[in-house]
């Protein structure tokens, strides 16, 4: 049986002393080993280590997000130890960067599509995805199996059990990146909440705060790690005048870095926005092995610099317990393209708690598919960004109602500002594509099976006689 380590203590910063030496010396044994019982609750689990869930809970709620340490294995052999995944960290960076890993988060975009040019990357996506392995030509160790393992360890799925509010057993796959430096490029985030425009009304931003997030994101630093800013607190109230206009403050564009250039006076040296950073803006400092989560819901934003090596695991659970807050849930993560996840290789090479995640997660998606029409829209806008949406589409295809950060298709009815004739002047109607490619292929099998009907032959065949011909050319 394997074992994921002992969860040590809370950043004292914010939880005061750490638990007792019994609780460090402990271990606890990843769920993916079958070991985790359904009448087990997160909680005890974590009482067992000397954490008070109350207190983690109680501090999530208020400010939106906790700091921990100890998630990784504190054994230096084990493959989820801080060197392991350090390592391997490194190697998908470098085939990312060396092009042979397509799955990336570019440069300048904020969101999918991420398109292929050769602007610098800033994340790899998809790092459970066993084609990893064959990009990387390794063969010592898979790469996608370290991290499917940390996804599927614990005490990482019992603290998103514990905030999220529901059994392990009944929680969501969703996604699971890598979020890194970029190579060349100075390069921020504006502020933002994941799931909620910037430009809502107040009425309407109060009726999203009523509404459950469904789940939890984090980011455990495999290195010194200070990129992400937070508001602590705004996940649950509404935004006060300096927040919303850092809200619909555009993000300054990324800037190859010079060591001759001027010097940039839009950030200071203590990582602000200057003119931009709303009141009670706080810096999340990790230490290498700590890990923050925090609700999607909170106003934040990110600053990434090249010469900061940072090499940090992002990713997120859903709440599966509902079918509201599964669907609600998979409607956000499908723009990420999450179809290799219907991969049986995938499937086969889970741990064993992975594989009813997936399979939950994989049901809402083929839900979604056959009550949502327009739903093979939004797909083909956000993989294939020469198609458009249909005119007649008045919402978001898949009723998401938050927020479309920069670099998002431009989908109709996820552009709040985009007036009705306006999206039908713009847009192709996918039926009458389809249409269109029907009546093609019928003329090609009237053509295969009886020949160019005269009445288009001959007249072609006459302005072809026509047509000059070049002389003959001679040595």
């Amino acid at each position: 049986m394997s074992t994921c380590g002992a969860l040590t203590s809370v950043s004292s910063a914010f939880f005061g002393e750490k638990p007792g030496a019994a609780a460090e010396a402990g271990a606890l044994s990843c769920i993916s080993s079958g070991a985790a019982s359904a009448t087990v609750t997160a909680a005890s689990r974590l009482r067992a280590l000397g954490y008070d869930p109350d207190e983690l809970l109680q501090h999530y709620r208020d400010h939106g997000y906790i700091i921990l340490d100890g998630l990784l294995a504190s054994d230096t052999s084990s493959p989820l130890h801080l060197d392991s995944l350090r390592r391997l960290a490194d190697t998908a960076t470098q085939i990312t960067r060396d092009g042979k890993w397509p799955h990336r988060r570019i440069v300048g975009n904020a969101f999918p599509p991420f398109t292929q040019n050769n602007r610098d990357s800033w994340g790899v996506q998809h790092i459970m995805n066993p084609q990893l392995d064959t990009a990387a030509s390794a063969s010592a160790a898979s790469i996608s199996s370290v991290f499917q393992q940390f996804y599927a360890s614990s005490p990482l799925l019992d603290v998103a059990s514990l905030l999220i509010g529901c059994q392990v057993e009944a929680m969501q796959m969703e996604l699971f990146n890598l979020l890194v430096n970029p190579a060349s490029h100075r390069f921020a985030l504006g502020w933002h909440r994941d799931d909620i425009r910037p430009d809502v009304s107040e009425q309407e931003e109060e009726q999203r705060l009523e509404t459950p997030t469904y789940g939890v994101q984090f980011n455990t630093a495999l290195w010194d790690d200070d990129c992400l800013f937070i508001v602590p607190g705004t996940h649950r109230r509404m935004r006060t005048a300096a927040e919303v206009v850092a809200n619909n403050a555009k993000a300054p564009p990324a800037v190859q870095v010079d060591s001759e250039g001027e010097v940039d006076k839009t950030f200071g040296e203590d990582g602000a926005w200057n003119g931009v950073d709303p009141p009670n803006t706080m810096r999340v400092r990790l230490k290498p092995g700590q890990t923050a989560f925090y609700s999607q819901r909170i106003l934040h934003r990110a600053s990434y610099l090249p010469t900061a090596k940072r090499a940090t695991l992002h990713g997120c659970y859903g709440d599966a317990s509902s079918g509201t807050g599964a669907a609600e849930r998979a409607r956000n993560v499908l723009q990420h393209g999450v179809e290799w996840m219907r991969d049986a290789q995938f499937g086969d090479s889970l741990p064993p708690v992975l594989k009813p995640m997936r399979t939950v997660f994989l049901a809402q998606v083929s839900t979604l598919s056959r009550t949502s029409a327009p739903l093979a829209t939004l797909l083909c806008t956000t993989t294939f960004p020469f198609l458009k949406a249909s005119a007649k589409m008045s919402q978001c295809p898949l009723g998401f109602t938050g927020t479309p950060p920069p670099g998002h298709p431009k989908v109709a009815g996820l552009d709040a500002k985009a007036s009705e004739a306006d999206t039908r002047d713009r847009h192709w109607n996918p039926w009458l594509l389809l249409a269109i490619d029907a009546l093609f292929i019928l003329a090609a099998i009237y053509v295969a099976r009886n020949g160019v009907p005269r009445a288009i032959a001959d007249p072609i065949a006459n302005v072809w006689r026509k047509v000059p011909k070049p002389a003959a050319k001679t040595e």
